[in-house]
């Protein structure tokens, strides 16, 4: 393994993520930008930096204009010719805060020019026109590995070396351009999780039925299940999530506020039920919460899709459920059963802690690196 080999992560945060990273560093670092991230990220992310333990790794977070702009007026003010000809053949296609514009592209050209990495992850291809990665390639040496959590919407894959994602959808489509592709599912570090677990101790599971995730446009579904469970248990459910701005009358009521990071894990440790959705996408049992529940020691409850049973004994590890109404069996009952439901809880506790480990899935991954640059 050559820990010389220099990669170059691409990341972009969630507008409350970049906040907090903006208050808490008005400087460009990148070891505190990489240890704020570990703190704030998710988990499906979080991944790829553990990555510093094998290789050099560059994280840059390429949509804090704040500071994206410090960098370039520290370490690369002027603009080369080469900058300026990508610059005139590049149109951003996010609409989306500072993706969308030049300054995004011209400073990031810049730095992948400047840290000549062997290796670019990119962890937001949906927001990155593929024509700026084809530019640079024609004239700078590098892999391009892709990263995509589900099905990305019209993305050009043909300047990517190699396309990574948990969702085996996403990797087929992937294969059907010619692209190499393979899945690798999500995972936890379990040191982290049991640092969690013994700092709470034995402190009472002070919430019943938790949910604690996101609700964007593709989860319209989500938003019908949590509403069922809502208007049923009542005060029982408690609903954490980033996207306030998505919430229904009904969900208003038992909105509990917005976690990250280690206090999202802690939500869950003192969760008797955590229930999981995956939205209005290809069905593939894949999302972070598979992992972050069952490691915390709550019961799972997910919707029951393919490939849950790659990962999971249903019935045993985890509940999985067909419909809203089987669900709502589901919660109802292991309320009940404190026995049984503790039982399952601490099986898939066991299952995640031993093999959904990032260790585990970064194995893979290496072997992957190492074949694209060999």
């Amino acid at each position: 393994m050559d820990r010389k080999l220099k990669i170059l992560l691409i990341d972009g945060f969630l507008p409350v993520q970049k906040k907090i990273l903006e208050l808490e560093l008005k400087s460009f670092n990148l070891e505190e930008i990489l240890k704020i991230s570990l703190n704030i990220t998710p988990n499906p992310i979080k991944f790829f930096f553990y990555l510093n333990r094998y290789f050099d790794i560059i994280q840059i977070v390429s949509n804090s204009d704040f500071h994206q702009k410090i960098w370039e007026k520290n370490f690369f003010s002027e603009n080369s010719n080469f900058v300026k000809n990508i610059l005139s053949n590049i149109s951003p296609i996010s609409k989306i805060d500072f993706y969308s514009t030049k300054d995004f592209y011209r400073i990031l050209a810049k730095q992948i020019i400047f840290f000549e990495p062997n290796v670019i992850i990119n962890l937001i291809p949906e927001q990155i026109n593929p024509l700026f990665f084809k530019m640079l390639k024609d004239n700078i040496k590098f892999k391009l590995i892709g990263y995509h959590g589900a099905t990305p919407m019209k993305i050009d894959l043909s300047p990517y070396d190699l396309f990574i994602s948990p969702f085996m959808p996403t990797v087929s489509k992937a294969r059907a351009y010619g692209i190499k592709a393979e899945l690798i599912d999500f995972g936890i570090d379990p040191d982290e999780i049991k640092s969690i677990l013994s700092e709470l101790g034995d402190k009472e599971k002070k919430y019943s039925i938790v949910f604690s995730g996101s609700l964007h446009k593709a989860h319209r579904s989500r938003l019908v299940l949590l509403e069922s469970i809502a208007e049923e248990f009542g005060e029982q459910f408690h609903l954490f999530t980033h996207t306030d701005y998505a919430l229904t009358p009904i969900l208003k009521e038992v909105y509990k506020g917005k976690v990250f990071g280690k206090d999202h894990i802690k939500t869950l440790v003192l969760s008797k039920i955590s229930i999981n959705h995956h939205g209005d996408i290809l069905p593939w049992a894949h999302n972070i919460r598979l992992y972050e529940t069952t490691a915390s020691g709550a019961l799972l409850i997910t919707d029951d899709l393919p490939g849950l049973r790659n990962l999971f004994d249903v019935g045993k590890e985890v509940i999985a459920y067909s419909s809203t109404e089987e669900c709502i069996k589901f919660i109802r009952r292991f309320l009940e059963d404190d026995e049984e439901r503790e039982k399952i809880a601490k099986s898939g506790q066991r299952k995640t802690l031993s093999k959904h480990t990032y260790e585990n899935k970064l194995e893979k991954l290496i072997k992957m690196i190492e074949m694209l640059i060999s």
